[in-house]
């Protein structure tokens, strides 16, 4: 910068710092408009402006993220709720498979137990059939486990839950339950899958068993052992009873299993 001394006054310089000058240059007056000031910003703008972008990236990627985020997040939702529909409807379908089928047994016995005319009682193929099932053993399980089912309701409706009775009135309850006419095709059914556990079929064997243990249980909760904490015994002996009577009504003796259920009955009043 050069400067020259005036002899009447201070000392006045010939031109601005650079620093100045490059913040304040003006474009020349066009028109008698005030000069445009340029807006070309100096190195340290420069430097503090890439600041700011460089904090702000941050927020931009946070964003897409959070973005990505919540998409992912509805395809997951959106997929579950199409699975869980999917699943509903075939529980649907296979409940009602399995409910077709136990009236198909019902009617026919075991004879009827084929695979093929299993999924012809169902309304559907047989290899479609195993579609809802592990394989022919689970689909003939649980459909026997249905009628089981069913059986028990209609003997709960014969004896309420928790209604306890005496040995000798609980099987005479019981007797005219399950030895009347509307419970035959169960008892025949019942029957026949205790031949075949009788000769090792399985999974006959295994299925007659459970069957077995739930009626054991549903005798328990019903019979009223007086002082005798233990109802294993009673109940184990009013369950061979009515198994020996259901064995003479099936060979043609009712008379015989009517008289059986009455001496029975009387003998186990007078203890």
């Amino acid at each position: 910068m050069t400067a020259r001394q005036n002899l009447n006054g201070p000392l006045i310089s010939t031109g601005a710092p650079p620093s100045v000058s490059r913040m304040n240059r003006t474009s020349p007056s066009v028109a008698g408009k005030a000069p445009v000031v340029s807006t070309t910003p100096n190195r340290p703008t420069d430097r503090h402006h890439a600041t700011i972008h460089l904090r702000q990236k941050p927020v931009i990627v946070r964003s897409s993220l959070d973005h990505t985020f919540c998409s992912m997040r509805y395809i997951a939702f959106s997929r579950s709720v199409r699975y869980r529909a999917r699943m509903s409807i075939r529980d649907a379908r296979r409940r009602m498979a399995i409910d077709r089928m136990a009236d198909h047994l019902l009617e026919v016995g075991m004879a009827g137990a084929s695979l093929r005319s299993m999924a012809a009682a169902a309304g559907t193929s047989d290899r479609m059939l195993l579609y809802y099932f592990a394989d022919k053993d689970d689909l003939l399980a649980v459909t026997l486990e249905h009628v089981a089912a069913r059986l028990t309701a209609l003997l709960d409706d014969a004896l309420p839950p928790g209604v306890r009775l005496p040995h000798g009135e609980l099987l005479r309850a019981v007797w005219a339950t399950v030895g009347s006419p509307s419970l035959q095709p169960y008892m025949r059914l019942w029957l026949e899958l205790a031949a075949g556990a009788a000769r090792s079929r399985m999974p006959d064997r295994a299925i007659a068993g459970a069957i077995m243990g739930g009626f054991s249980a549903w005798v328990e909760s019903h019979i009223d052992t007086g002082r005798d904490s233990r109802p294993a015994g009673p109940s184990a002996l009013l369950l061979a009873t009515v198994e020996g009577l259901l064995f003479l009504d099936a060979i043609g003796h009712r008379e015989l299993a009517d008289l059986a259920a009455e001496n029975a009955t009387a003998l186990a009043s007078t203890r």
